[in-house]
């Protein structure tokens, strides 16, 4: 398990992460990401699901299921790594990826050894994924417009 702490605006969550091995598959691997240890200003205190990853050789997948921890064990008992649509794709090896759907607009590009996942609603909701090559997951930030709620978690050297 890694454990990365971030560094955010005071408005924002400030989070640890844990990235947990889940399985490995001979096509790929699962992990969950979880968010830990949230510290807060605001009044309510709230809770971060933890979100589960599926890696193959040319991309990374979001697990976005009703029952994520039950969609993991059919997963994993698969010989073949699942197909999903570009909409929950995060990461790509290389080159860019780009679409919209509705008032989402979603780019993926790698530069070099980074992948980065940029999605942004016309409201003002957006999330950032940045992927390295051999490291992993570097930076995961999400929030909901004018600073209302959000969180930034980033990868310290």
């Amino acid at each position: 398990m890694r454990k990365t702490t971030s560094r955010c605006r005071p408005s924002f969550e400030e989070p640890s992460g844990a990235t947990r091995f889940s399985r490995k598959k001979s096509w790929g691997a699962i992990f969950k990401i979880e968010f830990t240890d949230l510290k807060s200003r605001a009044p309510q205190k709230r809770e971060i699901r933890p979100d589960y990853f599926i890696v193959t050789d040319a991309r990374i997948i979001l697990l976005n299921e009703e029952d994520n921890d039950a969609a993991v064990k059919k997963i994993a008992a698969m010989d073949k790594a699942p197909t999903f649509e570009d909409g929950d794709v995060r990461g790509i090896t290389s080159g860019k990826l780009n679409y919209e759907v509705g008032p989402w607009t979603t780019t993926i590009d790698t530069k070099g050894d980074e992948c980065t996942y940029l999605t942004s609603h016309n409201s003002g909701h957006f999330t950032t994924i940045i992927w390295k090559k051999g490291v992993g997951l570097i930076e995961y930030a999400s929030g909901y417009g004018a600073h209302a709620d959000g969180f930034r978690l980033k990868r310290q050297k």
